[in-house]
């Protein structure tokens, strides 16, 4: 990145008018109240499940 750039970048976080931009793609989390359900009716059905196998479970990635 170019000086002139950073320059930029850190007179505009200074001045406040520094605001993120809305993206297109996937959320940020994958926490919703639907998902939180399914993962908790999966362990209680069986809770010597590995992370890895729930999240394959119920279409997630195991990062999310």
């Amino acid at each position: 990145m170019k000086k002139t750039a950073v320059k930029k970048w850190v007179k505009r976080f200074s001045e406040g008018s520094f605001t993120e931009e809305e993206r297109s793609g996937q959320p940020a989390t994958s926490r919703t109240e639907e998902n939180v359900a399914k993962i908790h009716q999966t362990v209680l059905e069986n809770c010597q499940m590995t992370v890895r196998s729930i999240a394959g479970q119920v279409n997630m990635d195991k990062y999310s």
